[in-house]
């Protein structure tokens, strides 16, 4: 979505002054999630024979306000279940700092991320966004009032350090 755009550009600008030589961090934004995840399913069938699921790992970043930050357990009909060891830095990741405490496992109950295309095709991934847990999305999803001044830039900063973190 736009949160999720908008702070792919600010992690480019962040992760690139930082990364080793070794690794290639690529930027993409899909479009057709909506639609039976159409972008993610077009990019992961475009690069099948340039990204080897042995080396590429998948950072989704979906609905970046609106709710508590979560990282998506994904499969609405087959289980996507996250790689073992993506699991555990997570944990590492929450666990390293106070404000990143409360970031758990959100099970996905309807629909999915764009990570999800990546999942089904043997590739280690998972979508960060944040969820009312009231409402099991992030609050204004898909409503009218979903505008920019109902973001919280604080909650996107959050999302943002948590996802550097993770990468990192």
């Amino acid at each position: 979505n736009l949160s999720g755009v908008a702070v792919s550009l600010k992690q480019t600008e962040r992760l690139m002054g930082r990364k080793r030589e070794d690794i290639e961090v690529v930027f993409v934004a899909t479009g057709c999630e909506e639609a039976s995840l159409g972008g993610a399913t077009a990019l992961v069938d475009e690069m099948r024979n340039h990204w080897s699921t042995s080396k590429t790992v998948v950072l989704a970043l979906d609905g970046l306000s609106g709710g508590e930050l979560r990282y998506f357990e994904e499969g609405e009909i087959v289980p996507l279940p996250l790689a073992g060891w993506l699991r555990d830095l997570l944990h590492q990741v929450a666990a390293s700092e106070p404000r990143f405490a409360g970031v758990r496992g959100f099970n996905v109950p309807v629909g999915g991320s764009d990570v999800c295309a990546f999942l089904s095709r043997g590739y280690d991934g998972v979508c960060i966004g944040r969820v009312d847990p009231e409402l099991g999305a992030p609050r204004e999803y898909h409503l009218p009032t979903d505008t920019p001044d109902r973001l919280d830039p604080a909650q996107i900063l959050e999302s943002v350090d948590f996802a550097e973190t993770l990468v990192h």
